[in-house]
């Protein structure tokens, strides 16, 4: 059985899969929300109820049918991409029975690291 990847690059957009929770991000990396907004909706058919100007989002959307969640943020400040996927970690997690806790700590962290990783490595 072929395995799946693990991410590519689509256009500015990086598809990461995890295949041990069975989650799919999507990580943009563009110069405002604004953009962000205009990506994702041009790419996903998406619309935003949210206006604010940050420098980064987390966002759950249905794409096809499942679940997807999206990171932005503003340029790749290593802070600002742990920012947001610290949100994500925590709402795939706790999606999957996980809340924070001394014996899920290390699940925490291990989905932080390969986040951190396929973006830091894979991205742009």
């Amino acid at each position: 059985m072929k395995q799946p990847y693990i991410s590519k690059q689509c256009g500015e957009i990086l598809h990461i899969y995890d295949p041990i929770y069975k989650q799919n991000y999507y990580y943009f990396c563009c110069k405002s929300h604004k953009d962000y907004q205009r990506i994702a909706r041009l790419k996903f058919k998406i619309e935003f109820k949210d206006k604010t100007n940050t420098d980064g989002a987390f966002n759950v959307f249905e794409h096809g049918g499942i679940e997807v969640c999206f990171i932005w943020t503003k340029g790749r400040k290593v802070e600002l991409i742990a920012h947001e996927i610290s949100h994500a970690v925590s709402y795939v997690l706790r999606q999957k029975g996980l809340p924070l806790s001394d014996d899920t700590e290390e699940a925490y962290a291990y989905l932080t690291q390969f986040l951190m990783n396929q973006i830091i490595r894979k991205a742009g």
